[in-house]
Formats: C-alpha cells, structure tokens, sequence
C-alpha cells in the first residue's frame, strides 16, 4: 500500500480510500474473522469507521447521535401560545445515529442496527421506510424555508446499517414536493480477509457516491449563497411528509 500515493490535501478521495481499506484489513490482524461488536456504537465506529471519515470528500462536517433541528422545527409547527387554549410541551424530534451537515443544514442520516436479521425485519423496515424518508424531507423542508428555492437540485442522502449489511437511500425533488426515495442494493460487509477484495469495495464505491450526491447539493448552497437577495416573496409549497403529532393526536381524540 506504500506504492500507492494518497496525500490527504491533494488527493483526499484516494486517501480516504486507501485508509479505509487498511483499518478494515487491521481488524482481522488478531483472529482470522471479524470479531461481533457489543454495541451499536462499536459497530459504527469499528466496522463502519470509513462512513464517519467519509463527510471531508463532500465537504460536510459528521455528528454523532444528535436530535434533528430540522425534525424538530416540523414537529413543532404548530406549536403556539394563546390566552385561552392550552400551552402544549414541545415534542421530541427523531435523531440518527449520524448525519452530516453543511454549516447547521442536515444533508445525510445513518441509522444502525446491531443485528442482521434480514431485510423484512421490522426495525430496518421501520427505519428504512419511515423514520429515515421522513428526517430527509424535513431535512429539505428546512432548507427551502431558510432559502426560499426550488428544491430540483437538491439531494438528500441516507444510509441504513442492520449487523453487516447496509443499504444506500437517495430522495430528489424534481416534482415540486414529490419526493423521490431511491435505495441501493442491501451490501455485505466481509467477515474474513479473503471476503475483503471482493465486498468491500462495492460498499466503499456506495460510501463515495453518496458523497458525490451531497457534495452537490453543497455546491448548490454555495452557488444560492453568492448571489444577493433583497427581498424573496416567492410562495413555495412544500409541505412535511407526514402530518405533525399534535394534529394527529386531535383527530385520534375526535374519532374516539
């Protein structure tokens, strides 16, 4: 791996790549497999090490787990304070385990599982189909309303990881809010170092494109943010995913 010039400031992407592949070789200097971390938190920072060191390529700063301003600020909409109705607590916003962002704009979320059991199982479906898709259009929502645009180039980035298996999400918005969530393959992490030429660098080559995606979508923001707005009365309708809690909880109540 020393024939192989990687210098971090001038070529960052074959640094990271070739840093990625020496740490994951390391942990099977000691037993020939891949020892079971105990914790989510083991996995994430042992196994899946590269996706945290991942955020420089895109220019995106990573955070661990950390409750969502963007999901907070939508769970919270309708929150208000009246003379005569009651003050209601504010709701607790969905966090990820990982995310990255540009300035305080969220633009990537991970969740983890410590087990694999299976694509179908309910926690990765729960994750992978609703909690995940509905963080990254509030991820969006927040962004519109902060810059009052048209969301076309924007993309949001996701990730989901059960054991040592992972799975790619991507949502676009080329039609006005009509989201568009598209997932990758669910990949496979090696086990033994034979594994590792042949499944580690389909999921480093998903690791770099997502970073690809979100690096223009911050090329974007900067672009947005170098021309001068006075005043921006466009009227954009870009609504949350879901209906907020405090809705949904009246309607309950009412049809009881």
């Amino acid at each position: 791996m020393d024939t192989v010039i990687a210098d971090p400031v001038d070529h960052p992407e074959k640094f990271w790549l070739k840093q990625s592949i020496l740490n994951y070789a390391l942990l099977f200097v000691d037993e020939c497999k891949l020892d079971s971390p105990e914790t989510e938190q083991d996995l994430l920072d042992n196994v899946y090490g590269f996706i945290k060191k991942s955020s420089r390529l895109s220019g995106t700063t990573a955070y661990g787990a950390k409750q969502s301003q963007a999901a907070s600020e939508n769970k919270n909409s309708a929150t208000s304070i009246g003379s005569s109705s009651k003050v209601v607590r504010k709701y607790a916003a969905e966090n990820a385990d990982l995310t990255f962002r540009y300035l305080s704009h969220e633009l990537f979320c991970l969740e983890v599982g410590l087990y694999d059991h299976g694509p179908n199982d309910t926690k990765e479906m729960n994750e992978s189909s609703i909690k995940s898709p509905i963080m990254m259009k509030n991820f969006c929502t927040r962004l519109i309303s902060q810059y009052r645009i048209k969301p076309t180039n924007i993309r949001m980035m996701g990730a989901i990881i059960s054991g040592l298996s992972i799975t790619g999400m991507g949502m676009s918005f080329n039609n006005g809010s009509v989201a568009l969530l598209s997932s990758s393959n669910r990949l496979h992490m090696p086990e033994s170092v034979a594994e590792i030429p042949r499944l580690l660098p389909p999921i480093l080559n998903l690791i770099y494109n997502i970073n690809r995606m979100l690096k223009c979508t911050v090329e974007e923001l900067k672009n947005i943010n170098s021309s001068v707005c006075i005043e921006n009365d466009m009227d954009l309708y870009f609504p949350p995913c879901f209906v907020p809690a405090a809705a949904a909880t009246i309607i309950k109540k009412r049809r009881i």
